[in-house]
């Protein structure tokens, strides 16, 4: 980690901070931005994202660094969200001061550092990482349906996202004009494109340019709460939608081919990419079944491990569907059991090898085989 980090950002006039709420943020957005770009291509290796790039920077001196950060952070006076994963480490700051100390702020071969920020298409990611690349995207967004104003479903959509994050009220923005802050309890379903509906620190955005569609992005918090059904499948529908109205609302059409789903819901291991948040799922439960250790300590940091992947596959957008969507809500339920001591850690090893078992996919079958 960057030495003396506490000291070099209080010296840029950030305070930093061990809040799990801003570092988990930071890391879930990592990881929805990892997983997608990894799953696209179907190997272990992140890849470029169809609205971000990743470049080895290895090469780079600092100066060449600085100019490649201010081409994704263009506005220096913005503020951004900086993380340490390894530090348990993040701060606030002005995007032109984190540019400026980058030398003291990002080791290359030893550490993360993740950058939230904001695009004029939403919320954004920005990695550099401990092997020297760059990964630039922007979080996952989803087009939705909308008429002439919001409807009462976009407008219950954009409260549940500002509650998650913990948002106090919303900015309402029109063209030429300066953002006016509006209580979460405000009657959004009056306003009428072309606005943008955005969370003060913009962990969330609603774009809304049009009557026909608007567009929703931001962190995986915000998404979560704003898309229950999640990123992929908002696209799916919406796709599903235009497809409908492609007689009277042709340019439907464009928006669901600049928003395509690009996940299809996996019902078979062979099926499941790998280097997606679902493969890794699937060799944990390969892992803790094979494994001698059933004690406590097992248990607990396969239960940690696995909730901290279902998240993560749900931020990627991930589905699975038949036997592997039963096998995963079995594996939740047995979990659920033993935090609620109907179900003893000894026992967990067991009840999971029998429900890969029943689902064909024991380490001796189909799952290992591929």
């Amino acid at each position: 980690m960057p030495l003396r980090l506490t000291a070099t950002l209080k010296a840029l006039g950030a305070t930093p901070t061990p809040s799990p709420t801003l570092l988990t943020e930071a890391l879930r957005a990592a990881t929805a931005v990892r997983a997608t770009a990894a799953s696209a291509r179907g190997d272990t290796a992140p890849t470029t994202p169809t609205t971000g790039v990743y470049a080895d920077i290895s090469a780079l001196t600092e100066d060449e660094l600085r100019t490649c950060l201010t081409a994704r952070l263009t506005d220096p006076r913005a503020e951004v969200t900086a993380a340490w994963p390894a530090d348990g480490t993040a701060a606030k700051l002005p995007a032109g001061r984190l540019i400026a100390a980058i030398g003291d702020l990002w080791y290359p071969s030893q550490d993360d550092l993740i950058v939230l920020h904001t695009t004029p298409a939403g919320p954004a990611v920005l990695i550099l990482d401990h092997e020297e690349h760059l990964t630039a995207a922007r979080l996952p967004s989803a087009p939705l349906p909308v008429g002439p104003t919001v409807n009462p479903a976009l407008a219950g959509r954009i409260v549940a996202g500002c509650r998650a994050v913990g948002a106090p009220h919303l900015l309402y923005e029109r063209p030429d004009a300066p953002p006016v802050p509006l209580p979460l309890t405000t009657d959004l379903t009056a306003l009428r494109p072309p606005c943008v509906l955005a969370t003060p620190d913009d962990t969330g955005t609603v774009h809304y340019p049009e009557p026909g569609h608007a567009l929703i992005s931001g962190t995986p918090r915000f998404l979560s709460a704003a898309l229950a059904e999640g990123v992929e499948e908002a696209r799916t529908r919406f796709a599903r939608h235009a497809r409908v109205l492609a007689d009277r609302q042709p340019a439907l059409l464009a928006v669901a081919a600049a928003h395509p789903a690009t996940h299809r819901a996996w019902t078979d291991p062979s099926e499941v990419p790998p280097g997606s948040v679902t493969a890794h799922r699937l060799s944990l439960l390969q892992a803790f079944v094979s494994g001698d250790a059933v004690d406590g300590p097992s248990a607990d940091s396969f239960a940690m491990a696995w909730h901290s992947a279902r998240r993560s596959a749900d931020a990627a957008g991930e589905r699975v569907r038949g036997r592997l969507a039963e096998l995963f809500d079995a594996v939740f339920m047995a979990l659920e059991d033993r935090d609620d001591a109907l179900l003893p850690a000894s026992d967990l090893t067991t009840a999971v090898r029998s429900l890969m078992a029943a689902a064909d996919l024991s380490p001796a079958g189909r799952t290992n085989s591929r």
